[in-house]
């Protein structure tokens, strides 16, 4: 474990300098992320951006608390070190979620720092991004809480996640995946629909109490182009598109793809909730160019994929080699 967060921490500080210092400057911070980060508090932002206030709002926690021991203005310390913590969180849950699922701990250090490359590209013509960050974190912990069935606790996590980004729907979707059974016909067990069913009122009820209390936004249209086809076309035709997706996930996705039957059972049960809905929502409402939007489903369901297929290749390799040594 203590490996594990050296290695977590040594990446997080790696991966924000080059974000933040190296391909954006600090006054980057004093100029447009603060503005961003004061329109959400004032409640004057765009749709959907307006409506994701978990991330925001504990950065202005940390922010007062610092104000009121003396530092003056401490925002760009804030925005720094909260995002230092998002990414050592992203690490070392990365690390646990993947070992529970069978990934060897030498492919787990190769894949962080995979991870940590790709995430130095991610983040093409945004912001800091908080919140897709803080989703991140949070569906890593409810893989790993549906690993270790610690079910119960899926359902707070969504209370926050949905306070977080409208894309946590899908959170309490992982359960079901993993605990479905087929009989002679499909089974889930009671306590198991509960709290299924608890994690997707509970995101409703947020999700639309937020737009209740905080009132209707203009909705976002990124670069001008309007949700749907036109977007659709605008990504397809962008040549960044591809540039961002490869220098971010390599070719582990299509490594991931080919090996499918190698998946362990769980992983292609979060592939089928997850990657369809996810990918169609976001060529069709988001610049696929900004590829930390696909984070959640890289790092929860193909990286892992991909570094166990790798695993049980290297596995396959070392037994042909050990059979003509012998023979």
């Amino acid at each position: 474990m203590l490996l594990l967060l050296s290695i977590a921490l040594f990446l997080a500080l790696f991966t924000v300098y080059d974000q933040v210092v190296h391909r954006k400057g600090l006054d980057y911070l004093w100029d447009t992320q603060l503005r961003f980060h004061r329109w959400i508090l004032e409640g004057v932002s765009v749709s959907p951006w307006q409506y994701r206030v978990f991330s925001p709002y504990v950065i202005e926690g940390i922010i007062r608390i610092l104000q009121e021991l003396g530092h003056p203005a401490p925002h760009a310390l804030v925005f720094v070190a909260f995002r230092v913590l998002q990414n050592m969180a992203i690490f070392t849950l990365c690390g646990l979620y993947w070992r529970r699922l069978g990934v060897s701990r030498n492919a787990i250090i190769i894949g962080l720092m995979c991870l940590a490359w790709g995430m130095t590209y991610a983040g093409y013509r945004s912001h800091l991004a908080f919140d897709t960050y803080s989703d991140v974190v949070f569906y890593l912990i409810g893989g790993l809480l549906v690993l270790s069935r610690r079910d119960f606790w899926l359902v707070p996590l969504t209370a926050l996640a949905a306070l977080n980004r409208e894309t946590s729907a899908l959170l309490p979707f992982l359960l079901p995946a993993a605990r479905l059974e087929v009989r002679s016909r499909l089974h889930l067990d009671r306590k198991t629909t509960v709290i299924w069913i608890a994690g997707l009122l509970i995101f409703c009820i947020i999700y639309v109490g937020l737009r209740l209390t905080l009132g209707p936004r203009a909705i976002m249209t990124p670069y001008d182009r309007t949700i749907g086809l036109d977007l659709l076309f605008y990504n397809a035709a962008n040549l960044y598109t591809y540039f961002s997706l490869f220098a971010t996930f390599a070719f582990f996705p299509l490594l991931a793809m080919v090996r499918w039957k190698q998946w362990p059972h769980v992983l292609r049960r979060f592939f089928w909730v997850v990657m369809p809905i996810w990918v169609a929502v976001h060529i069709f409402a988001s610049v696929v160019a900004e590829a930390r939007l696909f984070l959640v489903p890289y790092v929860l369901i193909l990286l892992p994929a991909a570094l166990i297929s790798l695993g049980g290749e290297e596995g396959r390799l070392r037994r042909l080699a050990a059979k003509s040594s012998t023979g």
